[in-house]
């Protein structure tokens, strides 16, 4: 259930484009911090391939965790970009992210490790207890788009928000899945 959300906007540079956006779901934190731990598989992210831990400690009373994902690279774009893209099937990304229990806080870091000359992809993800209700948790998407494609860099970025948007609304749609299923009370009385 959404409740709030904020407009995407360009940042000063010319050559990238930025996306912002908060969205709040009725779940407790510690609700969201297991939902996020088991959002794959979900019917809404039938492509994401793999997600591996390829770091895990804690310092401080925090954990850090740096996992990579492989996800299909269904990116189908504009007839003049086909010759950017080649055959790509499968895309990676990095994503480092830290729990603060303490706080309440769970802050991803991703950014794509494929198609990075076609454009960068960077994404912070920040994961908090409402301050107006206990019982929902928000969570704040920052993404900046660039690309190094001299000449097409503007509406290869331009494609890419759009394409990232879209993309949001399917992982939130996902996410919301795996929060009904953990708050039902038949999946808790499997657990």
């Amino acid at each position: 259930c959404v409740i709030k959300m904020a407009a995407s906007a360009v940042v000063g540079k010319p050559v990238m484009k930025f996306y912002k956006k908060t969205t709040c779901f009725s779940c407790a934190w510690d609700t969201m911090f297991q939902a996020i731990s088991k959002r794959y598989p979900n019917p809404h992210s039938s492509h994401v391939l793999s997600e591996d831990i390829i770091d895990r400690y804690t310092n401080d009373g925090k954990l850090y965790t740096k996992k990579l994902f492989s996800k299909t690279s269904s990116i189908k774009p504009p007839r003049w970009g086909e010759w950017i893209l080649g055959g790509a099937s499968t895309a990676f990304i990095v994503e480092e992210s830290v729990v603060d229990p303490s706080l309440k806080t769970f802050t991803t870091y991703s950014r794509n490790l494929t198609l990075t000359r076609l454009s960068l992809v960077e994404e912070k993800c920040e994961y908090f207890m409402s301050p107006d209700d206990p019982s929902m948790t928000c969570v704040t998407k920052s993404a900046w788009f660039k690309s190094s494609i001299t000449g097409l860099s503007r509406p290869i970025e331009h494609f890419i928000k759009e394409r990232y948007q879209k993309n949001t609304e399917r992982a939130e749609k996902g996410l919301q899945y795996v929060i009904d299923k953990l708050i039902s009370p038949h999946y808790r009385s499997k657990s």
